[in-house]
């Protein structure tokens, strides 16, 4: 009798752990080819529009979720203090969204994702007081192994910057703290969106969550063409292949996005969005492949670092 018990509580154990690994695997695949699509999209267009087109994308969304809600949640059910935590999390995606888009149209794509990955020491060190998590020194250990690997990202050499002469060292420099100034805030509201994320999870299931915070999203369009009406910028969104590239990267936002979720729900926050936070490898190597871009040792190095934090905190997560 112990013994079928024994095997019973492996195998639950085992499944849980499949799926959820299924699900994190999901989502470094998603979020690794996400940056590279929104970085073509961001070659045939500006900022403005790109992200426009983004927030266009969010719309067909809504109808689609409320269908899977219906067919798999019956009589599903919103509360409003979800809606308050989805509402803000979807706050923080818009502004995250459109600090990331300036900052990877005056960078390489390796290098603004690779920064930004830092999220995860973020919400390590907020989800002990945020959520009241327990700090566990390996998974610290390994979101401090992704921080170092972020460092060296930063400090790696970046063919857009501008440094020569004097005049455009000083436009260089100039552009050098913007682009900090965006990804700092980028990563800053990341973090925090994966804790606002696991307080909405608790209160309701990936798809209630996810079909609040897509519907919040599309709500931007207001301040958004109020925006374009004030800077008298006229949108161009007559390029096929920027809509092509936008609606693939809004695609895999949207899938890696709901396996991310469906994760959270079943995990710490702390442990699952320092996991996710190794997608840099995966997107490095396609930024090489179709990008372009020039194979960096530092940057390298930087990236197996951020990889090997997540490792650590997985090693640490099922010891």
């Amino acid at each position: 009798m112990s013994l079928v018990l024994a095997f019973s509580i492996f195998e639950s154990t085992w499944s849980f752990v499949s799926q959820q690994n299924a699900l994190l695997l999901i989502t470094l695949v998603c979020w690794g080819i996400w940056g590279i699509f929104d970085k073509q999209a961001l070659e045939r267009s500006s900022h403005l529009d790109v992200f426009l087109v983004m927030v266009l994308l969010e719309v067909p969304q809504i109808p689609v979720l409320a269908a899977l809600l219906q067919l798999t949640q019956p009589g599903w059910q919103i509360c409003p203090q979800l809606v308050f935590w989805s509402a803000l999390s979807a706050v923080l995606f818009a502004l995250n969204m459109a600090t990331y888009l300036v900052a990877l149209s005056r960078s390489e794509a390796s290098y603004v994702l690779g920064l930004t990955a830092g999220y995860p020491l973020v919400s390590q060190i907020l989800a002990v007081t945020f959520l009241g998590e327990q700090l566990v020194p390996g998974r610290l250990f390994g979101a401090l192994l992704i921080a170092t690997g972020v460092f060296a990202i930063g400090f790696s050499p970046d063919s857009t910057r501008i440094d020569r002469g004097r005049v455009q060292h000083r436009t260089g420099l100039q552009e050098r703290l913007f682009l900090l100034a965006c990804v700092v805030i980028a990563t800053i509201t990341w973090g925090l969106k994966g804790l606002i994320d696991k307080k909405a999870l608790n209160l309701g299931t990936p798809l209630e969550v996810m079909l609040i915070e897509v519907t919040a999203n599309s709500t931007v369009l207001i301040p958004l063409i109020a925006i374009f009406i004030w800077r008298q910028h006229k949108p161009l969104l007559t390029d096929k292949k920027m809509w092509k590239f936008a609606t693939l990267s809004t695609l895999a936002l949207a899938i890696g996005g709901l396996a991310y979720l469906a994760a959270l729900k079943r995990s710490t926050a702390s442990y699952v969005i320092t996991v996710t936070g190794c997608y840099p490898l995966i997107m490095y190597l396609f930024a090489l492949w179709t990008l372009n871009e020039r194979l960096d040792k530092l940057r390298l190095i930087g990236i197996a670092l951020v990889a090997l934090g997540g490792i650590v905190v997985q090693l640490v997560e099922h010891r």
